[in-house]
């Protein structure tokens, strides 16, 4: 007999206090596929690990030089 498999995990992230199989939020909660998918239909959270409406963070290494800006060309 085999042993049935396991299913997915998600990251979500509860905009609630709500009770979940990893425990009350909110906050950060690591659910199965199907309870996940149950709360983000219910308004209770959202895929990821960070709140809604929330600004990406700025990378902080600039991937080019910052150049200075030319100066106008000046005439005697």
């Amino acid at each position: 007999m085999s042993e049935p498999t396991p299913e997915p995990v998600v990251t979500v992230f509860l905009t609630n206090a709500v009770r979940t199989l990893a425990g009350p939020g909110p906050g950060v909660k690591v659910l199965p596929a199907s309870e996940a998918g149950a709360l983000i239909g219910m308004k209770y959270a959202v895929y990821g690990d960070r709140p809604p409406g929330l600004p990406d963070p700025e990378p902080a290494v600039r991937p080019y030089p910052q150049v200075p800006p030319r100066r106008a060309a000046q005439s005697n």
